[in-house]
C-alpha cells in the first residue's frame, strides 16, 4: 500500500470520531415566542448563551464581548432544558430590533463548583424576528 493511502485512511477514521463536548448548530433551538426568544438545548452539555440585537452587536463592548461568561449566574440552558430569554434581557433590545444574534458555548464543571468553556466551540446564529 502506498504511504499516502494509509495517511488518507487514518485521517478519515480520525475525522469520523465524535467529540462528546462538540456542539453542533442543530443542538440549540431558538424560536421567537410572544414574550421573548425560546432557547432549547438538545445537546449533552450545559450551554451558556448571550443574545444581542444584531444592530448593536457592532458597537457592543460588554463583558462577553471579550470573554465568554462561565459563572453560575450567567445565562445558560442545561442539557435537554428550555428557557425563554425575555425581550428586555437581549442586549440592545428596542422597538426597532428586527434581528438578534445568539452566541452559545458549551461548558463543563471545573471541579471547584464553577464551569469552564470547552475548546473553541463558540457558535452563533442570527434570528430574524416576525
Amino acid at each position: 500500500m502506498r504511504p499516502w493511502v494509509a495517511v488518507v485512511a487514518m485521517l478519515a477514521v480520525l475525522g469520523s470520531c465524535s467529540d462528546p463536548i462538540r456542539v453542533s448548530d442543530e443542538d440549540l433551538r431558538i424560536v421567537p415566542v410572544e414574550n421573548g426568544l425560546e432557547v432549547g438545548n438538545d445537546s449533552n452539555a450545559d450551554l451558556f448563551y448571550q443574545a444581542i440585537d444584531s444592530q448593536t452587536l457592532a458597537l457592543w463592548t460588554g463583558p462577553s464581548a471579550s470573554t465568554n461568561c462561565v459563572e453560575p449566574a450567567c445565562p445558560h440552558v442545561p442539557p435537554g432544558g428550555t428557557t425563554v430569554v425575555p425581550w428586555d434581557a437581549i442586549i440592545g433590545w428596542g422597538d426597532a430590533t428586527t434581528r438578534v444574534t445568539v452566541y452559545w458555548w458549551p461548558v463543563t464543571p471545573n471541579g471547584q463548583g464553577g464551569w469552564r468553556m470547552e475548546g473553541e466551540n463558540l457558535r452563533s446564529r442570527e434570528v430574524l424576528l416576525p
